[in-house]
Parts: C-alpha cells; sequence; structure tokens
C-alpha cells in the first residue's frame, strides 16, 4: 500500500512526487496509453492509466471506474494459505477501512498520519468508516467477492510432459 512507484519517460517532469495511490492494474491503461492504443483498454480493466498523472508533474489524479481501490487477501499464519484469515480492505481518500472476516474486527487507519497503522479510528470517525465499509460491500458484492468465504489459494498448473 505504500510501496513507492518510480516512472520516467517522455514528457514526464524531472523530480516530481505525489500522493496519489496506484496499483498494479493502473499498469496495462498506462501502457496502452503511452503508445496511443487507450481506446482498447478492455472494460474489465479497473485501473486507469498513470500518463495524465505522470505528465502534470503529479497534479491531475488517476481516473477509475471507482474513486477507490478494494484488496481482498488470505492472510497467512503457518504454513499454508488455508490457515489464514480472508481480509477485505478499501483504500480511499488517504484513509484504510480494514476488515477481518473470521473474526469480524474492523479498523479505520490514516495512511498519512499513522504510518504504522497503530490507531483505530472507527469510533472517533464513524461516518467515514460507514461511508468506506458501504463502497466496500457494495464493491465485493459487485465483483461476486463472498465475503464470508475464505480465499482458495491458486491451484497449480499441470505441466505436461513431453517426450
Amino acid at each position: 500500500i505504500r510501496v513507492p512507484f518510480i516512472i520516467r519517460g517522455p514528457g514526464i517532469p524531472a523530480g516530481v512526487s505525489s500522493r496519489e495511490p496506484v496499483v498494479g492494474w493502473d499498469i496495462l491503461p498506462t501502457v496502452l496509453d503511452m503508445t496511443g492504443a487507450d481506446d482498447q483498454i478492455p472494460k474489465a480493466v479497473e485501473g486507469g492509466s498513470l500518463l495524465p498523472l505522470c505528465k502534470s508533474g503529479g497534479k491531475i489524479k488517476v481516473n477509475r471506474r471507482d474513486p477507490f481501490m478494494v484488496f481482498r487477501s488470505a492472510q497467512c499464519s503457518g504454513n499454508s494459505p488455508e490457515a489464514g484469515a480472508l481480509d477485505v480492505a478499501i483504500i480511499q481518500d488517504g484513509y484504510k477501512f480494514y476488515r477481518e472476516l473470521e473474526s469480524g474486527n474492523e479498523y479505520l487507519w490514516s495512511l498519512w498520519g499513522d504510518l504504522g497503522e497503530s490507531k483505530n479510528l472507527l469510533k472517533e470517525m464513524p461516518e467515514r468508516a460507514e461511508r468506506l465499509r458501504k463502497n466496500m460491500d457494495a464493491y465485493c458484492q459487485r465483483v461476486g467477492w463472498n465475503q464470508k468465504e475464505r480465499a482458495q489459494p491458486p491451484k497449480p498448473k499441470r505441466r505436461i510432459k513431453r517426450k
């Protein structure tokens, strides 16, 4: 969530930084935009092109389908993903709302004011928490993520032995 992303290229000013969150699924739309093929971005791609953000020196926000990013993961405890709990998080406007699905525990953190995510703001900011909770739940429903089921690890691909 706080991993730096560095980009360099023609028309992109040097020495500029931005706090605009970016995510891996922004890369495909960015590459297609850079090559002039931005009209070929598949509708299912949720990311947005980073090119306007980069060329504006960090002033223009990334245009995505949703004004937030949702992540779902199986947090591993022990040696297998099956041992971990399923968690869902939403990032929006500098805040992270996080839900542990097995325990039902929820957290709200300021990503800019609390780098260690040590102060749960859930009780101090109930309106913000509720707005993020509703956005996260609506998103999970839209994409078919059942928040009651444990995330399954990807099945290994079978290798075909060649003679």
